[in-house]
C-alpha cells in the first residue's frame, strides 16, 4: 500500500517543474508589456507589439517542450520508487500471514500497471500545456491560459490585451505608464498560469485550475490508478474479498465517514459494506479520486487493524481538535483549508514580485514585499495556533529564489526606517500615500496636497487597522469631531478586503500620542 503521508509528497517535484513554467510566463509577460508600453509612437508601437508577441510565443513553446522532456524522465524514476515502496510495504504486511505474497509480488503484470500509469500521467501533463506542440495552446482556446481582468483566455490573447490596454491608458492619459503596467502584472500574477482540465483527470472540459494544481492532480491520479490496479490484482491472487482503507488527519468531511474502515469488494459480506457503494471508488470525488490521498489494501479476518476506533474518531471533525482564531472556530479540516488559502495568497504575491522585478518596477516591488512580510507573519501565526505544521513545500514558487528573496528583504528593511517620531517617541515612517498593507506593527504618515496629515496603523500582519487624521478632509459634515475635525477611522476587514472605515472621536490616549500633529 501507499500511505497518505507518502502520497502527500509524491507530486512535489513535478509541481516544482510546473512552477518554473508559471514563473517564466510571468517574467516574460512583465518584461514584454513593460518594454512595449514605453513606445509612444503608434507606428513604432504596432511594430514592437507584433515583434514581442512573436518572440514570446516562440519562447513559451520552447520552454513548454523542454519541461515535458524533463517530466518524462522524472516520472519514470518516481513511479519506480512508488512501485518499490508498495511492494516493500505489502511484503511486510503479509509476512507471517500464510499467504503466498512473494508469488504475487513477482508477477510481471504489476510492472505493466506501473508503466501504464506513468505513460497516462505523462499524457495528462502534456494535455495541461496543449500537448507536445504547445504552440496550439498559446493561440487556441484551450490548454494553458492567463486570467486577465475577470476573463480566462489563451496566453497570446492575454498578452495582446495587456499591451493594447496599457498603450491606450497611457496614450489617453487615463493612467500613467507605471500604474498601467502594474495593473497588468497584478492581474495575471494573482492567478498565475491556468489550464482547462479534461477527461484525463476526471473533470469535464471547462474546469479551470492553476498549472501547479493541475500537475499535482494529474500525478496523484496516476499513482492512485497504479495502486488501484495493483490492489485489485493482489486481492484477486490472494483470494481476499475484504479491504481496509487508509486514514489521515484533515480528510475532507465526505471521506471521514469511510476512512479506516473494512469493506467487501464483492458486496456479498453480511458484516461489511460494499467498497464501491460506500466509498465512491472510481469516481472523481470518492476514494482514490481527484486529490485524494486515501488508499486501500487487502485485509483478512482476524488480522490487526491499522487504526483503533479512538484514533479514527479523533480524525473526524467531531472528535478532532477545534481551533479558535480571531473569533472564529475551525475544525481541523477547515483549518487546513484556511492554511491553503493563506498559502495561495503568499504564492500570488511572490508571482507579483517576480513580475515587478522583471519589469524593473522598484516601487511596486517594495509594496508587494511589504505585503508578503505580513502574509508570512499571519501564515506562521495561524499555523502555530492551529497546531498544524507549515507546508513549506507549498509556499515555494520557482523564480522566487534566494536572490529575489534577498531583494524583498532589503526592500522591506529600507521601507521600515522611521523618519519621524510621534509625541510619545514612537517611530513614524513617511509615505506618499496610504496603503492597506504596511510594515507589520508600524505607523506611517501621509501628508495631503493641502497639508492635512493622516497616520496609519498596521497590525502584526501588516494589515491597515486604524487611521488618525488631524483634519476633516474638507468635509465638516462627515467629520464633526474635535476642534479641527480631527478623527479616527477603524478599518474593517472581511475575506482579505477592506469593507468599512467607520469614523469616530479620538480617544484621550490617541490624542496624547498624536498631539504633535493636532
Amino acid at each position: 500500500m501507499l500511505t497518505p503521508e507518502y502520497l502527500a509528497s509524491f507530486p512535489d517535484y513535478i509541481v516544482t517543474l510546473f512552477e518554473q513554467y508559471d514563473a517564466f510566463v510571468i517574467q516574460d509577460f512583465a518584461r514584454r508589456v513593460a518594454k512595449a508600453g514605453k513606445v509612444t509612437d503608434m507606428a513604432a508601437w504596432q511594430a514592437a507589439r507584433a515583434s514581442e508577441m512573436g518572440l514570446s510565443m516562440d519562447e513559451l513553446t520552447r520552454r513548454a517542450s523542454e519541461l515535458l522532456e524533463i517530466t518524462q524522465e522524472e516520472l519514470r524514476s518516481m513511479y519506480q520508487e512508488a512501485f518499490d515502496s508498495y511492494i516493500e510495504s505489502d511484503t511486510k504486511r503479509f509476512s507471517g500471514s500464510g499467504l503466498n505474497y512473494d508469488r504475487v509480488a513477482t508477477n510481471p503484470l504489476l510492472k505493466d500497471y506501473m508503466t501504464a500509469a506513468q505513460e497516462q500521467t505523462q499524457k495528462s501533463l502534456e494535455n495541461i500545456l496543449g500537448h507536445t506542440g504547445a504552440i496550439k495552446s498559446m493561440t487556441g482556446t484551450t490548454a494553458v491560459m492567463l486570467k486577465y481582468g475577470n476573463q480566462y483566455m489563451p496566453i497570446s490573447k492575454a498578452y495582446a490585451m495587456a499591451l493594447d490596454l496599457a498603450q491606450m491608458q497611457v496614450s489617453t492619459g487615463v493612467l500613467d505608464y507605471n500604474t498601467a503596467i502594474r495593473n497588468a502584472i497584478r492581474s495575471v500574477a494573482k492567478q498565475g498560469v491556468s489550464t482547462v482540465i479534461g477527461d484525463a483527470v476526471g473533470y469535464d472540459s471547462g474546469y479551470r485550475i492553476s498549472v501547479r494544481g493541475a500537475a499535482k492532480m494529474c500525478v496523484l491520479t496516476g499513482v492512485n490508478q497504479m495502486a488501484g490496479n495493483m490492489n485489485r490484482m493482489v486481492c484477486d491472487e490472494l483470494d481476499l474479498d475484504l479491504v481496509e482503507v487508509t486514514a489521515h488527519m484533515g480528510a475532507r468531511p465526505s471521506h471521514q465517514v469511510w476512512q479506516g474502515q473494512i469493506y467487501s469488494r464483492s458486496g456479498r459480506s453480511d458484516k461489511y459494506e460494499n467498497l464501491v457503494e460506500a466509498t465512491g471508488l472510481g469516481t472523481v470525488s470518492g476514494l482514490m479520486g481527484a486529490n485524494c490521498r486515501h488508499n486501500y489494501y487487502g485485509y483478512y479476518e482476524g488480522s490487526p487493524r491499522a487504526y483503533t476506533d479512538k484514533e479514527l474518531y479523533e480524525m473526524t471533525d467531531e472528535g478532532g481538535p477545534h481551533i479558535e482564531y480571531e473569533g472564529k472556530t475551525y475544525t481541523y479540516y477547515e483549518a487546513t483549508q484556511r492554511q491553503r488559502q493563506l498559502e495561495r495568497a503568499i504564492i500570488a504575491t511572490k508571482r507579483e514580485l517576480i513580475g515587478y522585478d522583471s519589469a524593473g518596477d522598484q516601487e511596486a516591488f517594495q509594496e508587494a514585499a511589504i505585503r508578503l512580510r505580513g502574509q508570512k507573519n499571519r501564515y506562521a501565526d495561524f499555523s502555530k495556533k492551529a497546531g498544524i505544521l507549515p507546508q513549506d513545500e507549498w509556499l515555494h514558487q520557482d523564480g522566487y529564489d534566494r536572490s529575489l528573496s534577498g531583494k524583498a528583504t532589503w526592500a522591506v528593511r529600507k521601507a521600515s526606517t522611521p523618519q519621524l517620531t510621534n509625541a510619545v517617541g514612537r517611530g513614524i515612517i513617511e509615505v506618499s500615500r496610504t496603503e492597506i498593507h504596511g510594515i507589520p506593527n508600524s505607523i506611517t504618515q501621509a501628508t495631503s496636497a493641502k497639508g492635512g496629515i493622516s497616520r496609519n496603523y498596521y497590525d502584526s500582519f501588516g494589515q491597515w487597522v486604524k487611521q488618525v487624521s488631524n483634519n476633516d478632509h474638507g468635509n465638516k459634515k462627515q467629520h464633526p469631531y474635535g476642534t479641527n475635525g480631527e478623527h479616527a477611522h477603524d478599518v474593517i476587514w472581511k475575506n482579505g478586503k477592506v469593507v468599512g472605515r467607520p469614523t469616530r472621536e479620538l480617544t484621550e490616549q490617541e490624542r496624547k500620542e498624536n498631539s504633535d500633529i493636532l
